[in-house]
């Protein structure tokens, strides 16, 4: 180990290099704060960029840091979208804005800040939009896919859904796909059994929007949401008698628990139909699955 002294900073430290002359980063990047490049250091970056094709993503890079000031008439646009509360994203998207540039503008427009609002849902042409991601939100779509749907950021979508969902719950800000969820062979005698005696039912259901834990059925006029397991994946004590056989059970395990607790917090009952009842007894368990949902059904 070698000793030196920081060219910068003058603090003694120890490296194994022989020539050092900074004790960090730092010291060496602020060294050359106010500096300028050498001729021999511009010659060789030149050199380095002969025969590279700039990509279109990097020329818009360049000509959006090389913005001084906006024109007159993207000024005006840009006044009307802050004053109908639009997101900067959505803004900056629109106009082809740089974010130094924008935070220039935004502040001398609105020196004392601006609250994100919904005002723009007024607006005919945004309300036709709006109207789009609610319909993909419904449909099940999360919202990086509807962000490529109608050509918006992301972040932009889940902050209108978001905003949207304070007045309709039914529109939800989803980060996965309702339609893509697999469905295993025992979930889909249920749903099939379900539908067979005209049981109003929710697959996947989401008893509330602050958690996003999801039960695989909810009857409709009921407490009641049933679960169906899985013997390997969650499981099964009556096929894994000395318990757990490895971390994906066990997580399992305590997943489960903490599904049960949260519903039972709630409110409602948790009912487990097993994937070794419905393969050896399916007669008997749909039997006790019905009797369950009638003592769980509440006539309004």
């Amino acid at each position: 180990m070698y000793q030196h002294k920081c060219k910068l900073c003058t603090n003694e430290f120890q490296s194994k290099q022989k020539n050092r002359k900074y004790c960090s980063d730092k010291c060496y990047t602020d060294s050359k704060v106010g500096k300028k490049q050498s001729k021999t250091t511009i010659e060789k970056r030149r050199n380095s960029m002969i025969g590279q094709v700039m990509t279109e993503t990097r020329k818009k890079n360049i000509a959006l840091a090389n913005q001084k000031r906006l024109s007159e008439e993207i000024i005006i646009k840009m006044k009307d979208l802050l004053d109908f509360g639009m997101p900067d994203g959505y803004i900056m998207e629109k106009l082809n804005i740089s974010r130094k540039v924008y935070d220039r503008y935004k502040k001398e427009f609105h020196p004392d800040g601006i609250l994100w609002q919904m005002k723009f849902l007024l607006k005919k042409i945004e309300k036709i939009l709006i109207e789009e991601i609610i319909g993909f939100s419904k449909i099940g779509y999360k919202y990086k896919r509807i962000a490529e749907k109608v050509s918006l950021d992301p972040k932009t979508v889940k902050k209108i859904l978001k905003t949207l969902n304070k007045k309709d719950e039914t529109i939800k800000c989803l980060s996965y796909d309702k339609g893509l969820i697999p469905e295993s062979k025992p979930e889909k005698t249920i749903r099939e059994f379900l539908n067979e005696m005209g049981i109003a039912n929710k697959p996947q259901a989401q008893i509330n929007n602050e958690s996003k834990l999801l039960y695989d059925f909810f009857i409709l006029n009921s407490s009641l949401l049933i679960e169906v397991q899985g013997d390997f994946w969650h499981c099964n004590p009556k096929v894994y008698i000395d318990g757990p056989i490895n971390k994906i059970q066990k997580r399992a395990i305590i997943r489960d628990e903490k599904k049960k607790k949260h519903a039972e917090k709630l409110g409602y009952n948790v009912y487990y139909v097993w994937e070794y009842d419905i393969n050896n007894n399916q007669e008997i368990t749909k039997q006790k699955l019905l009797e369950e949902i009638k003592n769980a059904t509440i006539n309004n």
